[in-house]
């Protein structure tokens, strides 16, 4: 073997050799995204299931199958300045999506607002998430939540 071929094969070996390290490297990066995900979605769950507790526990609504929220606070919150906004957004989606990625879609969208105007309204008072249900409930012009 020349020097010409025994450096395309060290060449060729290190090339190899560092295609399998990328490979590993992006494979840890899969599988901690994948851990990071999980963790989100376990989260998302939890903070979900408090809303729905306050709701109850506040009897502004009912863990019955479905979820619903009472139409008397369904009412008083299309009163509020932000419901319009919120159900024109919701109108406007070209699809439709599950109620719980509804909720995030108004969270991202609305938050600070929901903040204000719906969960710390006196007429309300709400402190531990229950107003997003509240909020998804009159942006689809629906009481039940289907979570």
């Amino acid at each position: 073997m020349n020097e010409v071929q025994v450096g395309l094969l060290a060449i060729g070996v290190t090339l190899t050799l560092a295609l399998a390290g990328s490979i590993v490297a992006v494979a840890k990066i899969a599988i901690e995204l994948g851990k990071q995900r999980e963790r989100v979605d376990i989260m998302w769950a939890f903070l979900k299931r408090r809303a729905l507790s306050e709701v109850v526990h506040k009897d502004l609504g009912d863990l019955n199958s479905p979820f619903t929220i009472r139409e008397e606070v369904v009412n008083l919150v299309k009163g509020f300045p932000v419901a319009e906004s919120m159900v024109e957004y919701y109108n406007g989606l070209s699809k439709k999506p599950s109620d719980s990625e509804a909720m995030l879609l108004l969270e991202k969208n609305f938050g600070p607002r929901i903040l204000r105007e719906i969960c710390l309204n006196p007429a309300i008072g709400l402190t531990y998430g229950a107003c997003l249900p509240i909020a998804l409930a009159v942006a689809k012009n629906s009481n039940v939540i289907h979570i």
